[in-house]
């Protein structure tokens, strides 16, 4: 035989402190990485995040906007059935008004009135007194 394979395992135990190696830098250099790009996009995921959360105030407001929409709209409609009450009513009064316009046509203009009696005045009769006393003798 000839020499021993001494180095075979050499070769394999510095082909594995190299990659170990190789992986060591390679993940301090993404981990530099990863943290600078965490330090540039800090500010754009603070916007994102405050835009998010205007998004959902803004769809809150909506929604509360929505609800007082219809709640308005629920009134009108209800004015409107009243006013179109009302509107009948005034129809059917104008309808008899104009019915008694047309009676009241037809009656004289003035109508003249008896003279007022004269004023009638009493006089309430003393009490007989007594000469002497003034008293009335009840």
């Amino acid at each position: 035989m000839g020499r021993p394979l001494l180095h075979v395992p050499v070769i394999g135990a510095a082909s594995a402190v190299l990659y170990a190696a190789t992986l060591g830098a390679v993940a301090f250099l993404q981990s530099s990485q990863d943290a600078a790009l965490r330090r540039e996009t800090a500010p754009l995921q603070q916007a994102a995040d405050r835009a998010t959360l205007r998004a959902e105030e803004a769809r809150r407001a909506l929604t509360d906007a929505g609800r007082a929409l219809e709640t308005a709209g629920e009134r009108y409609a209800a004015t409107t059935q009243h006013a179109a009450e009302v509107d009948d009513a005034l129809q059917h009064l104008a309808a008899r008004v104009e019915a008694v316009t047309g009676s009241a046509a037809t009656l004289p203009q003035s109508v003249p009135l008896p003279p007022a009696p004269a004023p009638v005045i009493l006089r309430a009769a003393p009490p007989p007194a007594d000469a002497t006393t003034g008293a009335s003798g009840r």
